[in-house]
This record gives C-alpha cells, structure tokens and sequence, in this order.
C-alpha cells in the first residue's frame, strides 16, 4: 500500500481507532498529510497515525532519522544525522 492510500485509510478511523480512546483525524490534516503523502509518495518514506490528531511520516537510513509530523495548522520536522 503507498502513502496516499495509507492516509486515506487513516481518514475512516473511528473513536477510539487505536483502543486508548484516540479520536478520529480532521478533514484538514488528511489533506495536510495527503499533500506531503504525493511529495513523498516512492522515496522510501512510511506512514503512521497517531493518538494526538497528527499523522507521522518517517524514514531511517544508515546515516540517520527524519520525521515529519503533520498537525491541523503545523508541522515538525526531526532529523538525526548518525556520526
């Protein structure tokens, strides 16, 4: 399954998806996420929900970590750079 249809299926969860009482995600951080999901779609990136209405995509290479986490109205990004 790609990106994109990871973050659509992200976009059907229910109340409590996660069974520790998540809520649902917005209309409008699927489609922040849908957005970054087609910028990233075949570069090697993964995608996970997450319980405080943001979605996570993540990429891990020998030489380090990035993550980019997409909220309703911001982004963080975290990067490690292996020594």
């Amino acid at each position: 399954m790609n990106l994109v249809e990871r973050v659509n299926d992200f976009s059907t969860a229910k109340d409590n998806w996660n069974d520790y009482g998540a809520k649902p995600f917005s209309k409008k951080v699927i489609a922040r996420a849908l957005a970054v999901a087609n910028l990233l779609e075949g570069t090697g990136f993964k995608v996970f929900p997450t319980p405080c209405d943001s979605i996570l995509f993540e990429k891990e290479k020998e030489e380090g970590y990035l993550q980019i986490e997409i909220f309703e109205d911001k982004d963080e990004c975290y990067i490690k750079v292996k020594d």
